[in-house]
């Protein structure tokens, strides 16, 4: 490269690897090993992994999804990975890439149903939901003072408590 700065030579032609770096996934565990003179592997792998000794790194689901806010950058993170560690990834490996992605919006909004809180200082109302049947017909307890009323018995519970006094918009 100097050659070519100085103007020694037309052209400049790019080491084929900067590194020596060899990584090593384990096929059993979800560790990796590095060459021991490796100086280049922290700063490769612990965007990916822990640094559990002076040549090994660990990783594990919360360790990998640090930092990661969507299925896009988790998909980013996984390609970036592959490319840091220049190698195959072994079946156990992508049996946890597989699960990462599966750990991305693992709930589904159930949008059939309406969740209501009872303020716990309105104990006539909670007492009414409590005890009339028709009430509890329409509407499942949950927890923190909490009702799920089906949308499809929405009106049918609005009526109810109207019939109570209680106005439900």
């Amino acid at each position: 490269m100097g050659a070519y700065v100085l103007g020694v030579t037309d052209s400049y032609a790019l080491p084929e690897s900067v590194t020596k770096s060899v990584t090593v996934l384990s096929a059993d565990s979800l560790t990796i090993t590095a060459a021991a003179d490796d100086t280049t592997a922290p700063m490769v792998l612990l965007p990916y992994a822990e640094r559990v000794s002076p040549n090994r790194y660990r990783t594990d689901f919360s360790f990998f999804l640090k930092g990661v806010k969507d299925k896009k950058e988790l998909e980013s993170k996984i390609d970036l990975f592959k490319q840091a560690v220049k190698v195959d990834l072994p079946e156990n490996r992508q049996n946890f890439v597989e699960e990462l992605r599966g750990k991305i919006n693992p709930l589904v909004e159930n949008k059939a149903v309406c969740v209501f809180q009872i303020p716990p200082y309105k104990t006539e109302l909670l007492q009414l939901i409590a005890r009339d049947p028709i009430l509890q017909k329409h509407s499942l307890k949950a927890e923190e003072y909490h009702i799920i009323v089906p949308k499809k018995s929405l009106a049918a519970f609005r009526n109810r408590l109207g019939e109570f006094g209680y106005l439900l918009t």
